[in-house]
């Protein structure tokens, strides 16, 4: 378990997420899809179930590649996120992250603390290589967290999201770990 003081005095506690924990998981997820639109999901457009939820988060502690972490701020889920490795063995040293925080938390460095905890694993797996993101492209503070995380710009989705009845443009963007 890693903690973090936040800037309002707060005790952020990261550790990795465990399958006992997929309802308060699939509650936390419905609650900050609601919060805001830069997700890549709305509220309820998730279809988690508690069996799914549980064997998702098996399947991300089995894996070597991969990492699902959950920060909690006195007993509740505030900060989700992940690194979804690639299964096939050509890219197997490739994996996918994903971030989320409750807005109530936003701009406490919650979102940095996450990032690192979240890369020093993907350092220390000695596994992965190259990892993706994909930022809803208005979205600037996040690009800017994942710059100052050594993140760079790679590509650009035009259109991918589509909210209520306006289309958004996804930024791709990637960091090349050293070599393992």
């Amino acid at each position: 378990m890693r903690e973090r003081v936040l800037k309002d005095g707060k005790v952020l506690s990261i550790d990795r997420a465990w399958p006992a924990e997929a309802l308060a998981m699939i509650e936390y997820l419905e609650t900050v899809t609601g919060e805001t639109e830069m997700l890549a999901a709305g509220q309820g457009e998730m279809g988690l179930t508690l069996q799914g939820e549980e064997a998702y988060i098996e399947g991300m502690a089995e894996a070597d590649n991969s990492a699902l972490l959950r920060g909690m701020v006195e007993g509740e889920i505030v900060s989700v996120a992940s690194l979804d490795g690639g299964g096939r063995p050509r890219i197997r040293h490739t994996a996918e992250l994903g971030i989320s925080v409750r807005k109530a938390f936003w701009g406490l460095g919650v979102g940095d603390a996450m990032m690192a905890a979240l890369l020093d694993d993907a350092e220390e797996c000695g596994v992965l290589h190259s990892i993706y993101l994909g930022v809803r492209a208005d979205n600037r503070t996040a690009f800017k967290l994942y710059q100052k995380h050594g993140f760079r710009a790679c590509g650009l989705r035009r259109d991918y999201l589509h909210i209520g009845s306006a289309y958004q443009d996804e930024l791709l963007m990637e960091l090349l770990l050293p070599r393992a």
